[in-house]
């Protein structure tokens, strides 16, 4: 079926199918304000695909932890790039819900109209919520909810406080700029992947008691990608992680230093005691400002030692490995090594570094690393358009 252009939608992904059970890994909800955009997904190659499974046995419990509520902690070493879980979401939404009708703001006051469009939203993602399984819908109003006091209405609270916006889903060509106010992409609430906060979010944790499984942290080791085929969210391992260690995203731009982070955070109410966060100095908060510079101006150094002949009097880059060495200790310790950059940028410096210092078997083993995340980006590049 034909949608029109602005057309407001409401879809169920993938379709039901009377007198059949529900899909494995359950139906989306999905409210569209432009109709053709379902076709994105229709049209992805290979629709409808399965949600995608880890490899071999499952990687992840959830479990309670002393001040944070639920949490998912890794049952088995699992390596850089490996499919922890996937799931469809429970519903989708335009980030900027704004319902469509007759409604002039120039009739009333910007409070006023704000809230008509607040409770306006509210109905339509009510519908959403109605037509799904009962189970699912269960599931979405377990989910936290952080906007108690702004009006958003229950549903609504809990799509802005749970929500991944994601780029590769959104109305038009263009790929929207993120933080804007832009109606054209949309965003995604899940079940154990939306069940995310930052570390030791007291306030709202201790308020819905154990409703949080997956959390946030500025020393993350998971990301993930919308894969359109199977119309799911993919989470990832972003560095190798430890059997028993808990699984951590990012709210925050890695870049910025303890007391930005803090400012992004304050609007929840909650507060980060991650390491890189209790433990921030002056000294950390500039590794982290002058990280994208720095790292840089390393891989432009690198890139004039490779012109160079290796002899036995030439040793500035063998001095310089000492110093990467270190610095590379300092952008661990803050989880900079997460960044896409420390891999396009540091690691090659490094490498180049052991190369001069004839230390050929730590070369080839940043390398064979280099070689691993440029793979795995690669995947999730492709996942996100397939």
């Amino acid at each position: 079926m034909k949608h029109p252009k602005n057309a407001l939608v409401i879809t169920t992904i993938p379709p039901r199918i009377a007198g059949k059970p529900p899909v494995e890994g359950g139906h989306s909800e999905w409210i569209l304000l432009n109709g053709p955009t379902k076709n994105k997904v229709l049209n992805a190659p290979g629709y409808p695909q399965p949600v995608p499974k880890h490899p071999g046995s499952k990687p992840y419990t959830v479990k309670s932890t002393p001040t944070m509520g639920l949490g998912v902690f890794a049952t088995r070493d699992i390596p850089m790039g490996q499919i922890i879980f996937a799931e469809r979401p429970l519903i989708v939404s335009p980030c900027g819900l704004i319902p469509i009708g007759d409604i002039n703001p120039q009739d009333y006051s910007r409070e006023d109209y704000q809230k008509i469009m607040l409770y306006e939203g509210e109905q339509l993602l009510e519908v959403a919520a109605r037509r799904m399984e009962p189970e699912r819908r269960a599931k979405l109003m377990a989910l936290m909810n952080s906007h108690l006091e702004d009006g958003s209405g229950p549903i609504r609270g809990i799509i802005r406080t749970n929500g991944y916006g994601v780029s590769n889903l959104c109305d038009g060509d263009d790929i929207p700029t993120f933080g804007s106010s832009s109606p054209s992409y949309y965003s995604l609430v899940c079940d154990v992947g939306s069940r995310i906060n930052h570390r030791c979010g007291a306030l709202y944790i201790f308020r819905l008691a154990n409703t949080n499984l997956f959390f946030s942290s500025c020393l993350p080791n998971v990301c993930h990608a919308f894969k359109p085929s199977s119309f799911s969210v993919v989470f990832f391992a972003l560095r190798d992680i430890k059997s028993g260690e808990q699984l951590f995203h990012s709210y925050c731009a890695p870049e910025q230093p303890s007391s930005d982070r803090k400012a992004a955070l304050a609007p929840y109410g909650i507060a980060c005691v991650c390491a890189s966060c209790i433990n921030a100095t002056p000294e950390t908060d500039t590794i982290r400002q002058t990280f994208l510079a720095r790292i840089k101006e390393y891989r432009r150094q690198s890139k004039t030692w490779e012109q160079l002949p290796i002899s036995p009097g030439w040793n500035v880059p063998v001095q310089n490995l000492d110093k990467l060495l270190k610095y590379q200790k300092a952008l661990v310790k803050e989880g900079l090594d997460a960044h896409p950059d420390y891999w396009a940028e540091f690691i090659p410096a490094l490498a180049m570094a052991y190369r001069w210092a004839g230390r050929r078997r730590e070369m080839e083993k940043v390398i064979r690393e280099m070689l691993g995340y440029a793979k795995f980006l690669q995947e999730k590049t492709d996942m996100r358009k397939s």
